[in-house]
């Protein structure tokens, strides 16, 4: 993985450089939109075994590089980002007498790329485009429970509407809403049913970029 990291950043500059695009450092700051949800599980004759919650997933922050190209009144921006984003569950277990609740949380350390493209006016910019994001490293908890296999994912995909503004010839301020393709749990593959936890929480992100 990190060999794919070094040939990207090498693409990300020489295509700004061939195409004359202008390069920065931006941040973002990511809030994320959904609710909790509950899946149980079973076994072959239907016995409930487990219960899984989905909580939350805690606002996200990134940083990283940008690109960004105009011409008359359209624009293109790409960004190649940090990205650390950590997702809240719970677990009951009703093989045991006195079942109780288990939290835990996984970690996702990832590259964010998202690229949009649209149409500005004056200092105003609007946009959409595709957003991957590449796993770098992920710290999955239910990995060694009998009944559980995990299936992680390399690349997670969405898509993006944005809002920019020019606050200055070098700094440029960006709104984001980013529609989730994946679901949350997908990872997980349950023995006795194909069912996941069906949430996809999508993402409000406010971005800061500075432009040479």
């Amino acid at each position: 993985m990190k060999y794919l990291i070094i040939i990207l950043s090498i693409l990300f500059c020489n295509s700004a450089v061939n195409a004359q695009l202008r390069l920065g450092l931006k941040a973002n700051y990511a809030k994320t939109l959904g609710s909790s949800n509950t899946i149980q599980y079973g076994d072959e004759n239907g016995h409930l075994l487990y219960e899984m919650d989905y909580i939350s997933t805690k606002d996200c922050s990134s940083f990283g590089l940008t690109a960004y190209y105009e011409t008359g009144y359209l624009f293109f921006q790409g960004d190649m980002m940090y990205r650390k984003c950590e997702v809240n569950f719970g677990l009951r277990e009703y093989t045991v007498e006195q079942p109780s609740n288990f939290n835990f949380s996984e970690t996702y350390h990832l590259i964010h790329l998202p690229i949009a493209g649209g149409v500005k006016y004056g200092n105003l910019r609007f946009g959409v485009g595709p957003i991957f994001n590449l796993n770098v490293q992920s710290d999955i908890v239910l990995d060694e429970m009998e009944l559980f296999e995990v299936n992680g994912r390399d690349l997670s995909m969405g898509f993006q509407f944005m809002v920019g503004y020019k606050l200055h010839k070098f700094v440029h301020l960006d709104l984001k809403f980013e529609r989730t393709f994946n679901n949350v749990a997908d990872h997980y593959r349950y023995k006795y049913s194909q069912r996941n936890l069906e949430v996809s929480p999508n993402i409000l992100s406010v971005g800061l970029g500075f432009i040479l």
